[in-house]
């Protein structure tokens, strides 16, 4: 068991230790338990636990446990007395509590006085180790000493001759008595009221000590209140020797009657010991908590002190009722009443039941239980009921075709069906069924207690008929999921609603949800569109980046690209070819501004020319390499998430293997079909096909520019002897600005020079792999020639100059 420690001390004073305290240290510096007058450097003993288990091991004292000595450790169990110091400590183990009581009485060590000095025999070594109560101290070997033999004489033998060996023999006898002996002291807990040792003769006891030879000796002693003691001990070879003996005392006994006299459960300090009546208790001395009970009485608790020694306590107990008598009815009788488990009746009954509170059953057979709760006050009897018990229901399945029928039971909603119902007995009952698309049916139906009855109901459908008009007719049509042919046709169905879907391959699928309409037929046109319809009309026409530049969406086609040799102002490098783009693309609508560059490369300046500034913010960005312009594609393709369109090779831009959708420059085939097919017909200049140069077709070389200019157009002026905002002049049919003049641009291809080739059609050309040039297309302020007016024109060069800018272009997909 789990024990409370409490150590008692000299003053009386009880304080509790945990059992995480021990080892406790007896006396010494600091003492767990302080031994009065014991002024040591070292503690004279531990106590220390093992499990629930106590047990004391000699420090730098002598110890003994009921007056035997302990050596290495000894166990502790009620009654056990340790001496150590100049202090008795008592054991009492009882009630849950383990008390280490303090007695600062003279120890045994204090009060030996040194018995005379007998010489005898060599002493040996006492290897025996007293343990338990000390009832036991081994033997040890012990060899007398030898007494010579006499000669043989001859048979003659005279008188004084016998004499002298008679006193020889008696003197010799005294001496072995005298010097074999061993003084031992006794030492009794309590002084015993008579005591005497049996064992071998010449045996003394002296002034309160025994002389002994060594050897096996019984103490017997005996005191009135304290058990019998006859236990062995050895006389070792040690001239002088202490022996301790502790007497018990005797148990006391606990008579105890009750009343009632049977039947009481008796609990001493929470262990029950018996029912009663009960023999005679034989108890410890010691205070102990008496706890009994018995149904239908109050529980009784006492403290109950016994003294020992024999004596005997009488207790008589009486537990007052705690019940009160009731009486149990209802209607019809016969019924079973249960109460916390237990069983009475048949009703009408009388039960007894503890006071307080109760909740009961009342139970008869083909009717509905029946539960309520009852206070007992003790002494009292009191009447409960009539319980009117009712009939048992009966059970009513209700099945449906079709399933899923709303079931209506005396005008309530009950459920759908398949529904078992519990209908009170031996009553007619409505029964009305009801469901969307069909006629209701209502019944009358009755039941029996206890009885259970199935009834299946079919419902009678309501049909509408639903026309349905579908392009193309081939499409397959579904109604709530099963395929039932053709969409084009008249369906009957009844009047629920139903899903109606209608699908083809290549063609988005059509769903709808219908309730036909008994006598009023409904007709659903349908129009399928192919994938390709949908897909067309979900692309923007136009988008922004994240940066807000406008582009267009330019749709794939096949067209011409170069000049005729007949053309005037025509070069080289213009042969005719015909080219077929497949991917559609947006292109930007204006050429990047020096703002929005700046906000890639805030460094850059375009500076001026001829005293003309090019920094401003609106006007198209210059002197920008290639590759300028394609690390600007790149860093707004990443704004957006985009894959980059050009990859780093040997520490310079260049194609993708596969153009991507982020962003970068128009290829050149895409330039030339916004600049000179954005209706269909072949442009030759941006106004048109004919010379002069209209008013405000653009920013070109005019009569501003004479003076730095080598070539201007006579007669014209637009206003801007330099740049121009990139959004000014009127844009092309497709929506685009200044393809025709304000800054050349560069394009996505690198150089090269194409033969004539109209029959073999060049799909989706992007230039050369390599080389050292890449195209400029498009005229700028700088330009005035026929050759530089045309849109066919094209120019080349790897370095940046004040009248060349870009703009950006993306795949649509």
């Amino acid at each position: 068991m789990s024990w409370r420690y409490v150590v008692r001390e000299a003053n009386g004073t009880r304080r509790r230790v945990e059992a995480s305290a021990f080892p406790l240290s007896v006396g010494g510096p600091d003492p767990d338990i302080p031994v009065p007058g014991a002024q040591t450097e070292e503690p004279l003993a531990h106590l220390g636990l093992s499990g629930d288990e106590v047990f004391v091991q000699p420090a730098s004292g002598k110890v003994r446990v009921n007056g035997t000595p302990v050596k290495t450790s000894q166990w502790l169990r009620d009654h056990d007395v340790i001496a150590v110091g100049g202090a008795r400590i008592e054991i009492e183990a009882r009630g849950g509590d383990f008390k280490f009581c303090l007695d600062p009485a003279i120890s045994i060590d204090d009060k030996k006085t040194d018995p005379p000095v007998i010489v005898g025999p060599p002493a040996t070594t006492d290897t025996s180790a007293p343990k338990g109560s000390g009832e036991t101290v081994s033997p040890v070997a012990f060899t007398p000493t030898p007494i010579a033999e006499a000669r043989p004489r001859r048979p003659r033998i005279r008188a004084g001759a016998i004499v002298f060996w008679v006193l020889v023999l008696l003197l010799g006898s005294v001496a072995w008595a005298l010097f074999g002996v061993r003084s031992v002291a006794f030492e009794f807990d309590p002084a015993p009221d008579t005591y005497h040792v049996e064992g071998p003769p010449f045996a003394l006891q002296i002034g309160g000590r025994f002389y002994a030879h060594p050897g096996a000796y019984t103490m017997i002693a005996d005191k009135e209140g304290y058990r019998h003691l006859e236990t062995a001990f050895t006389v070792g070879s040690d001239r002088n020797q202490e022996v301790s003996f502790f007497l018990k005392q005797l148990s006391g006994q606990l008579v105890l009657t009750t009343s009632p006299a049977e039947g009481a459960v008796v609990l001493i300090d929470g262990k029950e010991v018996g029912v009663t009546p009960l023999e005679p208790l034989e108890l410890e001395r010691g205070e102990y908590t008496l706890f009994i009970r018995a149904d239908l009485h109050h529980d009784f608790v006492e403290t109950v002190t016994i003294e020992g020694k024999g004596t005997i306590v009488e207790l008589e107990a009486t537990l007052e009722p705690a019940w009160g008598t009731v009486t149990f009815t209802s209607e019809p009788k016969g019924a079973m009443i249960r109460v916390a488990g237990s069983s009475y009746g048949p009703t009408p009954v009388d039960a007894k039941l503890v006071e307080g509170t109760h909740r009961y059953d009342v139970i008869l057979k083909g009717h509905k239980p029946y539960q309520g709760r009852v206070h007992v006050v003790s002494g009292t009897a009191e009447t409960v009921g009539p319980a009117r018990l009712e009939l048992v229901e009966g059970n009513l399945v209700v099945l449906s075709v079709p399933g899923a029928v709303n079931v209506t039971v005396d005008g309530e909603y009950a459920g759908q069906t398949p529904l078992t119902l519990s209908l009170p007995p031996n009553q007619d009952h409505q029964l009305e069924l009801s469901r969307a698309g069909y006629d209701s049916v209502t019944r009358g139906v009755s039941v029996s207690s206890s009885e259970s009855q199935t009834i299946t109901i079919t419902l009678e459908p309501l049909i509408g008929e639903i026309e349905l008009v579908v392009d193309p007719p081939d499409a397959n049509l579904f109604v709530n999921g099963e395929a039932r042919g053709p969409a084009h046709q008249t369906l009957k169905l009844p009047a629920v609603p139903h899903r109606i879907e209608i699908k083809k391959d290549l063609y988005e699928g059509f769903a709808t949800e219908v309730t036909p309409r008994p006598g009023f037929p409904q007709t659903i046109e349908v129009h399928l569109k192919t994938l390709a319809e949908i897909k067309a009309a979900s692309i923007l026409p136009v988008i922004q980046t994240s940066k807000g530049q406008e582009l267009r969406l330019i749709k794939p086609k096949r067209f011409e690209m170069g000049a005729s040799r007949r053309e005037p102002g025509r070069r080289a490098n213009e042969a005719l070819r015909t080219v077929e783009l497949t991917r559609a693309f947006y292109m930007a609508t204006t050429e990047v501004t020096n703002r929005e560059f700046r906000e890639f490369r805030s460094g850059h300046r375009s500076g001026a020319v001829q005293g003309h500034n090019l920094e401003i913010d609106h006007h198209p960005v210059v002197k920008v390499t290639w590759q300028d312009a394609a690390a600007y594609c790149n860093w707004l393709s990443e704004q957006e998430s985009l894959p980059a369109a050009y990859v780093n090779v040997g520490g310079k831009l260049g194609p993708a293997n596969a153009l991507t959708t982020g962003y970068r420059l128009p290829t050149e085939a895409e330039w030339a079909l916004v600049a000179r097919h954005p209706e269909g017909e072949k442009l030759k200049y941006s106004w048109g096909n004919a010379l002069p140069v209209p008013a405000g077709a653009g920013n070109y070389a005019d009569a501003t520019a004479k003076g730095f200019v080598l070539t201007t157009i006579p007669n014209y002026t637009d206003g801007f002897p330099a740049t121009a905002p990139s959004e000014s002049f009127d844009v092309n049919p497709l929506g685009i600005y200044n393809l025709g003049g304000n800054v050349a641009e560069w394009v996505h291809d690198l150089y090269t020079i194409y033969a004539s080739g109209r029959r073999n059609v060049l799909q989706d050309p992007m230039g050369p792999a390599e080389g050292e040039f890449h195209v400029i297309r498009g005229g700028s302020f700088l330009h005035g020639s026929v050759t530089q007016l045309r849109l066919s024109f094209r120019d080349y060069g790897n370095k940046a100059r004040s009248d060349v800018g870009f703009r950006i272009a993306r795949y649509l997909e």
